[in-house]
């Protein structure tokens, strides 16, 4: 939920935010075996709470973003992988999640530049490719897909 902060000062993990991470942990882990709602809650619960005592951390932007994005919530999605990737804009992660959440909102020539930075940035992500691959071909950009 927020290690990135670890180490660095003013931001050092309290027993609290630990607590809270892994919370965020294994609620994730169970939410993606029983896709129950309360438990995706639960999730999203701990994970803004770690957000909010970590706004400057581009992994807790990200596991935010993440989550809003499976509970449905594409807007505050969108908002925080823009976060994650302005912290962090070589994060290949926050770069492809903000690519996918705005293409599937159809907004392509948003999306497009993200889901190319993030297989460059990481080029053996197999997802990755197929995302970008896929939104092109069906975008009409057969030749580039």
């Amino acid at each position: 939920g927020g290690e990135g902060a670890a180490g660095k000062g003013e931001n050092m993990l309290t027993p609290e935010l630990v607590r809270l991470g892994k919370l965020v942990e294994s609620s994730y882990a169970s939410w993606m075996h029983t896709r129950d709602k309360q438990t995706l809650k639960a999730a999203l619960d701990a994970q803004r709470q770690v957000s909010k005592a970590l706004p400057d951390d581009w992994e807790a932007r990200l596991t935010l973003g993440n989550l809003m994005y499976f509970s449905g919530d594409d807007e505050a999605a969108v908002s925080e992988a823009r976060k994650a990737v302005d912290l962090n804009p070589s994060s290949p992660q926050a770069n492809k999640l903000l690519g996918r959440i705005l293409v599937q909102l159809s907004r392509l020539d948003e999306g497009l530049p993200f889901l190319r930075r993030a297989v460059t940035l990481s080029p053996w992500d197999h997802e990755g490719w197929y995302k970008l691959g896929t939104v092109l071909f069906e975008a009409g950009g057969r030749e580039e897909a």
